[in-house]
Formats: structure tokens, sequence, C-alpha cells
């Protein structure tokens, strides 16, 4: 992917260290491709629903708006 929206996302930083996982984890929470294509590479069936998609303002924002950038709108995607 390069999209300009991933070189703001790898900047953002939760943690001064990155703490040390296991390979095989740390493969997989960094995974920055498609989590379905993965899981099916492994064999497993993969179903998802979608909820809800489309751009909401800031004001719907809770917790998660101090980790993004300040802009009049986001896309959100939410699926089960």
């Amino acid at each position: 992917m390069s999209h300009p929206a991933l070189t703001r996302l790898r900047a953002l930083r939760y943690f001064a260290v990155m703490p040390s996982l296991p390979p095989p984890l740390s493969d997989w929470l960094l995974l920055e491709d498609s989590m379905t294509q993965r899981f099916e590479q492994q064999g497993k069936q993969v179903t998802v629903t979608l909820v809800n998609e489309g751009y909401i303002g800031r004001d719907a924002l809770t917790d998660e708006a101090a980790l993004l950038p300040d802009e009049p709108r986001y896309w959100l995607r939410e699926i089960i």
C-alpha cells in the first residue's frame, strides 16, 4: 500500500520503546496487508458482515480523536 495516509499512520507511536514480541506474534500484529487474505492462506474460511461504512465527522469520535489527525471527517468501516 502506498497511500499518503500510511505515512502518517506509520508515524504514530503508542510506545516510547516497542515491546519485544516473538516473531510469529509480531508478524500477525504488524500486518499491513489483508487479514482476510492471511486467514485464507491458512486454510480458514472468513466471513465478513459489513455493519457500517461511510464518512463520519470529528464530533462522532470519542477516545480515538486524540490519536487521529485533525480533519473534518474520517472514513469509518465497521465489520463483524
